[in-house]
């Protein structure tokens, strides 16, 4: 039983250190709150808070600037957005689309056919459950909507932060 627990404690350190290191090196590279940042890892997964990217421009950098598979969760308020603009680079880099808000329609219509799977939540919540329940070690969750917070916040830092506390309430147990 002592084994377990020492076996159990190292692993954790390991973890630890591995999120500690990820976070430091996003933290490095970042512009600013809300860019890129890794909120946490959580089973080896990074969940990465993008609020900042409300249009399809910053979304593209975000997405080419990642190494690992995606999940990524988009949408909020309509800004007249041609996502067929991202048609490529979805695919090369995207496995799952959680979409929510007014652009959601939008975004299924577009990329139905260029990733495994496109589900639609009804908002912020339940896009971060439904990411945890498909994501595995290895991949990231990115927070990066292409879109307006209006229809749901004040402004992209309040969804940011929004994104944040579902994240920690998820590693937490409280989702």
């Amino acid at each position: 039983m002592e084994n377990k627990v020492k076996n159990i404690s190292a692993e954790q350190i390991l973890i630890n250190q591995r999120t500690q290191f990820r976070k430091v090196t996003f933290q490095s590279n970042k512009s600013a709150e809300h860019r890129l940042e890794l909120v946490d890892v959580i089973n080896g997964v990074d969940y990465i808070n993008d609020s900042a990217s409300i249009d399809l421009n910053n979304t593209w950098q975000s997405l080419e600037r990642l190494q690992k598979d995606i999940i990524w969760i988009a949408g909020g308020k309509s800004k007249g957005n041609d996502y067929e603009e991202m048609r490529g680079m979805v695919r090369e880099k995207v496995k799952l689309i959680i979409c929510y808000g007014e652009e959601q329609t939008n975004i299924l219509r577009t990329y139905h056919n260029d990733v495994k799977m496109v589900i639609n939540a009804t908002n912020l919540h339940d896009a971060v459950i439904i990411a945890n329940k498909f994501s595995e070690a290895e991949m990231c969750v990115l927070f990066s909507p292409a879109c307006a917070s209006y229809d749901e916040y004040e402004n992209y830092e309040q969804r940011g932060l929004a994104f944040k506390a579902e994240v920690s309430k998820l590693k937490w147990g409280g989702i």
